[in-house]
């Protein structure tokens, strides 16, 4: 199992519109990456047990059954849509992650 992340970096004064990104981005992943993505799930950050800040906003799992599945799903004819969306709900660039489970 393939698992790539795509995580938000959390910033003081940077906007991240949860509701956005949880009802309207995450089902457009799903529907962008079809099939071949076999699981999504995402994470709020919290902060630390010590109260400092979260070190993310959100992260999302996306897992896959190959590297070449990724590799099918990420050359999609919507790819673009998906990517230029975050726009809608960040000024935040994730960080982007690929690791076997």
């Amino acid at each position: 199992m393939i698992v790539m992340s795509a995580s938000y970096p959390f910033t003081k004064g940077k906007k991240f519109d949860e509701t956005y990104y949880t009802t309207k981005h995450i089902p457009l992943v799903k529907e962008v990456l079809g099939d071949l993505v076999k699981d999504v799930a995402i994470y709020k950050g919290l902060p630390g047990l010590d109260g400092s800040d979260p070190a993310f906003f959100y992260r999302a799992d996306m897992c896959f059954a190959s590297m070449e599945d990724v590799g099918k799903a990420l050359s999609g004819p919507r790819v673009a849509e998906m990517v230029s969306d975050s726009a809608n709900y960040t000024d935040v660039e994730s960080i982007l992650a690929v690791c076997e489970k």
